[in-house]
């Protein structure tokens, strides 16, 4: 029935606030005519199209019998219902989580059928898979405690709507999500998969698979410090640098550009020696082939010559002019047959040319026939990562190179450890996309979501506590019986030594690198984080982290075209308001343990559900 609702129970909660067996004629009708195209003709979004598809429904059940034409033209005249239109302050799919004062917008007005319509979206499409008896969902009356802050929730809403009203340069900045997430319990207290839920239901937060960009970068680092082969003060050369893959496929070699160049200069004249050598061999096959034909013609005039000079002999023994016993011209005869079936024999065996000067003459035609840019292309393979400023820096430090985002030493580092080990590392942080065994992961040339990469900062700023994320806490029925209880998961995936490396290191980042914009505005003394952008400006991210709040903030265009900006002018501004948001409302993000009640919960009441 549209907006993630399943069943006629839940279709007449979340529009009427009523069980299926209390709808009226005016409200089943609605239901009933919405339910072909339920997202297309919401009440919420299209109030003309839901009342033509009501008066359809109406107009056949007069047709039918079931009513008669005066109660038929009574609903017509009329609106929505009066019980969707009644629904105020409080009165979303959720009940007793406002703070004192809030007062929410009609949904008729808002376009929106509940309050944080993401979020509970993603709860309901949750909730069928968690209740294995289907029978529990039809019937109704459930309480779904959650873990929304529903305060946050609709203040991470407005920023997102409010940033996207702006330009920069002159554009649009397309759409965005926003995860935010509790690293001690894995408790998702915040999820925005776009900027106007009315103008697009799709959840980004959970569904879209973008590149990461550079945010993708402190992967890597944490899988090199986990092998204990470096620290954060290692240095390492800023230069440029390709890799080219080795014989086997399975890794790697670091080369010089210089040497690059000799390499391919070298390969080059290789060529044109194999080329010369061909020639020459196609010359020598031929004046060969010359020499046998030359043989075979001198034979051919040899027998033709003897073959003439015998038939004159028989021919003068036959006009009388040799006069010789018989068994003379009996020879004669037969040595003329000889030779006819021998000159047969030699025009029909002509020496044909060596077949192997058909394959050098095709192997040297194909080989002039290549361009330059061919001739390049047997390098395919070689990988020549840039940093963004086109510059290079010499000698840094890791912790510097994780500062300004630097990409050349980023790759030498994978290239280290191997790709099997930043993509272990990848998944024990709760990615679970594909990831390319290519050097360019290091870089972020893989997709994942923002719901994944706020998972994964939420272990760094765990101390390398893997909580497993949830949105539901608990589910009881209409009987008060608890039907789910959500089970805490934890595991330690990375040393507390290492994560506190990995934190001084993003913390540099959003201190002194490209996150800076990610402190602009309120108190971020224990702040860090990691900007990302994609090839070609089509996604911007900011990923970090306080001790109490982790958050992860994606900009992009549905169409995967390039943005006016990066993770640093897009996203890290984002962050930063909403950040400031959360320590309004309670989060402490500076040090310590939050203030706010940590156990509090959101539920639904069985008038919702």
């Amino acid at each position: 029935w549209g907006h993630g609702v399943w069943g006629v129970a839940g279709a007449a909660a979340v529009y009427f606030r009523k069980k299926p067996a209390d709808l009226n004629l005016d409200e089943a009708a609605l239901l009933a005519g919405i339910l072909p195209a339920p997202e297309h003709l919401s009440p919420f979004r299209n109030p003309e199209g839901c009342l033509r598809a009501r008066s359809f429904v109406l107009q056949r059940m007069l047709a039918c019998g079931y009513i008669d034409q005066k109660q038929a033209e009574q609903v017509k005249s009329r609106g929505l219902p009066r019980s969707m239109l009644s629904h105020s302050a409080g009165g979303g799919i959720f009940s007793g989580s406002a703070r004192e004062g809030d007062i929410l917008e009609s949904p008729t007005r808002s376009g929106v059928p509940f309050r944080a319509p993401y979020f509970v979206a993603e709860v309901l499409y949750q909730l069928r898979g968690l209740l294995s008896d289907s029978d529990v969902l039809h019937r109704g009356g459930l309480q779904i405690h959650t873990t929304v802050d529903l305060a946050l929730q609709e203040s991470a809403e407005q920023i997102l709507q409010e940033d996207g009203k702006t330009l920069r340069l002159g554009e649009d900045k397309g759409e965005s999500a926003l995860v935010a997430m509790e690293p001690a319990t894995g408790a998702v207290r915040v999820l925005v998969g776009g900027r106007n839920y009315v103008k697009s239901p799709y959840n980004r937060a959970m569904l879209a698979r973008r590149q990461p960009g550079s945010a993708f970068k402190p992967i890597v680092y944490l899988a090199a410090l986990a092998t204990g082969m470096v620290t954060p003060r290692t240095e390492v050369e800023d230069e440029e640098i390709v890799f080219r893959r080795e014989v086997e496929g399975k890794g790697w070699v670091a080369i010089s550009k210089k040497d690059r160049a000799n390499l391919i200069l070298a390969n080059r004249r290789e060529k044109r020696e194999k080329k010369e050598q061909c020639r020459i061999q196609i010359r020598r096959l031929k004046e060969k082939d010359e020499r046998v034909l030359r043989s075979h013609k001198e034979a051919k005039a040899r027998v033709r010559k003897k073959l003439m000079a015998t038939q004159r002999r028989i021919a003068e023994y036959e006009s009388g002019k040799i006069v010789k016993k018989q068994s003379y011209f009996n020879g004669l005869l037969e040595e003329s047959s000889n030779l006819e079936d021998e000159l047969i024999r030699l025009e029909e065996n002509v020496p044909d040319a060596d077949p192997l000067i058909l394959e050098l003459e095709s192997f040297l035609e194909e080989s002039e026939s290549e361009t330059e840019e061919e001739s390049e292309a047997e390098r395919e393979e070689d990988y020549q990562p840039q940093n963004y400023s086109r510059k290079y820096r010499g000698v840094v430090t890791l912790r510097q190179s994780l500062s300004d985002s630097l990409n050349v030493p980023t790759v030498k580092l994978a290239n280290l450890i191997g790709v099997d080990s930043v993509i272990d590392m990848a998944r024990k942080l709760g990615i679970r996309g594909k990831l390319p065994y290519e050097l360019s992961l290091a870089l972020g040339s893989c997709e994942v979501t923002p719901f994944e990469m706020t998972h994964a900062f939420n272990t760094i700023a765990a101390g390398g506590v893997c909580s497993r994320p949830h949105l539901i806490t608990k589910v009881k029925d209409n009987k008060n019986q608890v039907l789910y209880r959500h089970k805490s998961s934890k595991r330690v995936v990375l040393g507390k030594n290492i994560c506190a490396d990995m934190h001084r290191m993003l913390r540099s980042a959003v201190t002194e690198g490209t996150g800076r914009a990610a402190t602009k505005g309120w108190p971020a003394v224990a702040a860090a984080g990691k900007t990302g952008t994609s090839d070609d400006y089509r996604d911007a991210w900011f990923a970090g982290y306080t001790p109490q709040l982790t958050c992860v903030v994606w900009v992009g265009r549905d169409n995967n075209s390039s943005l006016p900006g990066s993770g640093a002018t897009l996203a890290a501004p984002v962050w930063a308001r909403f950040m400031r948001a959360a320590q309004g409302a309670g989060f402490q993000t500076d040090k310590g343990m939050s203030k706010r009640k940590t156990k509090q919960r959101w539920r639904t009441t069985s008038k919702d559900i």
